[in-house]
């Protein structure tokens, strides 16, 4: 685990800078020759990767402030260093202007940057406190005034049980509902948040085509206007949510949690439901099986847990209960799907029992006829069980 680093800045040691920037960042050059001067009492590290970034911050060493060229921000390395009680300042060298306080840094800078603006820099940063504060903040759809945030849905549940249906059954029912907010419409997104590409197989799309990984990259940088993450949202048939597909590769479970809470902040400022495929939570380690999924049935405003019945199917399901209320905490409330479920009233009852949960937060659904085939043809989900989902996830978010 990270630990702080002690307070920078002695009359034993000088003060050490970090400086990170791209190819033609002259600033850094222009820094190292004033730090070897004898009037400085700065010590520059001029770096020329995140690792080397990195390695010097896991070193120990009292680092007062990072500077980070605007050409190669990363909203992970601004965390990371965050974790290290070390701020960052984004040095602002080329590009469009980047909001550097949605991306975690304390100050920006402005080229040519010079030894009395790191100086006034340094002082102002030592007068302040460290900040507890989040770097992560809300942001409004339209990025000038604010919105009712969107609805977020994280479906998940034990393997082969059926997850991905789940999400496409209940992104069917909310795009279908009435629009009760003018801005948004009905308009809903599915988000394959797995490292599988069940999401594409079931909509017939290409994995490759673009989708999670190239939100992910998006976001690392900085806060995207929605029209771009709308871009990466693909549209099938007569399907009427929009798709995300996920990546094979794993880009979303191998992210940060800084990055994928950029993510679901981007998606929630662009559509009205966002319905997110967290797959199957990790039994070793639940918060870090899925970085988007985790964090996504960590603060969505409803839940939807999906297994089968049986001794194995229950046990299993009861297994992922358990990790979707340690990422929520006790208490938590989800709603229970039971997938190819028995048609005997008591072998339902027995189901419930075995759960310990309230009857009215499972949903058992049959099994779907000719299901792989309404995959294969991307034909129309039934309505009729999709609504049956869809309910008690309703009464979830409006609660």
């Amino acid at each position: 685990m990270a630990e702080p680093h002690p307070p920078a800045g002695s009359a034993a040691s000088p003060r050490i800078v970090l400086g990170l920037a791209g190819g033609r960042g002259e600033w850094t050059a222009r820094l190292s020759r004033w730090a070897m001067s004898a009037t400085s009492d700065v010590e520059f590290l001029r770096c020329l990767s995140a690792t080397e970034v990195r390695a010097v911050l896991g070193a120990g060493r009292p680092v007062t402030v990072l500077l980070l060229d605007s050409a190669v921000v990363d909203r992970d390395l601004i965390a990371e260093a965050h974790r290290f009680g070390v701020p960052t300042v984004l040095v602002h060298s080329t590009g469009p202007p980047l909001d550097w306080a949605d991306l975690g840094c304390v100050a920006t800078l402005h080229e040519p940057v010079g030894p009395t603006e790191v100086m006034e820099l340094i002082e102002a940063i030592e007068a302040q406190p460290p900040s507890p504060a989040p770097l992560m903040r809300a942001r409004s759809v339209d990025l000038d005034g604010p919105l009712d945030p969107a609805v977020l849905i994280a479906v998940t549940g034990t393997g082969g049980c059926g997850v991905t249906t789940v999400a496409m059954l209940i992104a069917e029912a909310f795009a279908r509902r009435p629009a009760d907010r003018p801005t948004h419409g009905h308009d809903t997104v599915l988000v394959d948040a797995t490292d599988t590409d069940g999401v594409a197989l079931y909509h017939d799309l290409d994995p490759a085509s673009g989708g999670i990984r190239e939100l992910i990259e998006m976001h690392r940088r900085d806060r995207v206007d929605p029209a771009e993450v709308r871009a990466l949202t693909q549209r099938v048939g007569n399907r009427p949510y929009g798709v995300i597909v996920g990546d094979p590769l794993g880009s979303a479970v191998s992210t940060s949690s800084t990055t994928a809470a950029a993510v679901l902040d981007g998606l929630g400022r662009t559509f009205a439901t966002v319905v997110v495929d967290a797959g199957t939570l990790s039994p070793a380690s639940p918060s870090g099986s899925s970085s988007i999924g985790a964090l996504a049935v960590s603060c969505a405003q409803a839940v939807v847990v999906v297994g089968r019945s049986g001794l194995h199917g229950v046990h299993r399901l009861v297994e992922c209960a358990d990790h979707v209320t340690l990422l929520r905490g006790p208490g938590a409330r989800f709603t229970t799907v039971c997938a190819a479920a028995p048609r005997s009233p008591a072998e339902r009852r027995a189901v419930v029992a075995e759960l310990e949960i309230d009857r009215r937060s499972v949903v058992f659904i049959p099994t779907i006829n000719r299901l792989e085939r309404v995959h294969r043809d991307v034909a129309r989900l039934p309505g009729s069980i999709a609504e049956s989902i869809a309910r008690p996830v309703r009464s979830l978010v409006e609660t």
